[in-house]
């Protein structure tokens, strides 16, 4: 049998198998009480869409929020809640993404700062420790959506409002990405899903470099997979259709060297 076909075989089955594996996402409650229907309804589409959800309520969202509501809505038989959880790998280890529905200013400010003294904080530190994807709702941390909330009555602090927003963006550079909560679904399902492998490396990757080719092929992604999860492509090389799905398929970013 021809090498290149066997190998050939071998990546479509590969392939197949990563695309049949059902997706894990471990949702996050946090007190927020704004966006917090548009994130459970975007939440309600992951589920339906095949997604396998584990929900974790923090104290300030039992408080605030109705969690049989989301029982409910998510059709799921458990809800943990913060103040009973002991393990918390069990939440973030098998998990391949982390979505939070309802995001308080609280939380994302200790994130930013790499305070862990919650279970959900320590859960956020964690996840970016390991690499996972985190993606969460900003109508509840937003200062400046929060501070139109006045309807004009009095003026938010300026200054208060320009450091809040820094914590944000703070946040946007450890990669959390921080979205309307009515687009949640749409964002999620556009993020390519790495199945998480036992290994808890905190390493940054080494890309795999084709920056010398003109054309990236679907051949090229399926080499960098068993070396890295980056592929450095040149800035005016050409990736092929096939290329970009196996990339999303098999959790390859593909990267501009002279990003």
């Amino acid at each position: 049998m021809d090498v290149n076909f066997f190998i050939s075989m071998i990546v479509e089955e590969v392939l197949r198998r990563l695309q049949n594996l059902p997706k894990t996402a471990l949702v996050i409650f946090t007190g927020a009480t704004e966006g917090f229907e548009e994130g459970l309804h975007e939440v309600t589409k992951l589920r339906n869409d095949g997604w396998q959800i584990k929900v974790l309520f923090s104290q300030g969202a039992q408080r605030a929020l109705k969690v049989e509501s989301v029982r409910k809505a998510l059709a799921v038989d458990e809800i943990h809640f913060e103040n009973e959880i002991s393990d918390l790998e069990q939440y973030y280890g098998h998990a391949d993404m982390v979505v939070l529905p309802t995001l308080t200013l609280n939380t994302a400010v200790k994130t930013s700062l790499g305070i862990a003294d919650t279970t959900v904080t320590s859960i956020l530190s964690q996840g970016l420790l390991r690499g996972i994807p985190i993606i969460a709702a900003k109508n509840g941390c937003d200062p400046v959506h929060l501070s139109r909330q006045n309807n004009g009555r009095k003026k938010a602090n300026a200054v208060y409002v320009e450091k809040m927003t820094g914590h944000l963006e703070t946040l946007k550079s450890y990669g959390i990405q921080l979205v309307d909560a009515s687009r949640l679904y749409e964002v999620i399902a556009d993020e390519p899903v790495t199945h998480k492998k036992d290994e808890n490396s905190i390493f940054e990757d080494i890309a795999y470099d084709v920056s010398h080719k003109k054309v990236i092929s679907r051949a090229d992604v399926i080499q960098a997979c068993g070396s890295s999860k980056t592929l450095l492509v040149s800035s005016d090389a050409i990736v092929t259709a096939f290329a970009k799905d196996a990339a999303k398929d098999l959790g390859i970013r593909i990267v501009s060297s002279n990003n």
